[in-house]
């Protein structure tokens, strides 16, 4: 099964390769199936087959969330006065979970686009050499004003 479904993907890109040397350009389109993201009754086996190794789920956790006049001070870097100082869309303690590709429900995308790196490297099974604990991250938004603060961890089942 392993070598159905990633040693063809990779011997088929090697015999690509090769063709696009001879003609001097060309370009690989890899294709999955979502039968890999989804499950549907009856269709158990053909999952297993797309998808050999089952991938964790992980949890977010709001740890911090910074306020802008503590970031910033009274100035508020320019922000209008009727900005919010901290992010409406969390409070410390909330817990989010992943299973997929897409935020969940009530994640804000912006942040959760930020913070994806960090998601895919623990559901594939990597860690972070400066956190003490492995399955674990810490990763932050990217608002200049009001970040917050995740922690992920990987959810091992």
């Amino acid at each position: 099964v392993l070598d159905e479904n990633i040693g063809s993907g990779i011997k088929g890109c090697r015999e690509a390769v090769r063709a696009m040397k001879k003609q001097g350009s060309g370009h690989i389109v890899n294709v999955s199936s979502g039968c890999a993201h989804h499950a549907w009754p009856a269709w158990g086996v053909s999952i297993r087959r797309r998808r050999p190794m089952a991938v964790p789920k992980v949890k977010i956790t709001v740890v911090r969330m910074v306020d802008m006049c503590d970031l910033w001070g009274e100035e508020r870097a320019g922000a209008a006065d009727d900005f919010p100082p901290v992010c409406p869309y969390y409070k410390v303690g909330d817990e989010f979970i992943v299973d997929q590709t897409e935020p969940p429900a009530g994640f804000c995308v912006s942040a959760f686009h930020d913070i994806y790196r960090y998601i895919f490297a623990l559901r594939t099974g990597g860690n972070f050499y400066w956190m003490a604990k492995k399955g674990e991250a810490l990763a932050c938004c990217t608002d200049a004003y009001r970040p917050v603060v995740f922690k992920i961890e990987r959810m091992d089942e």
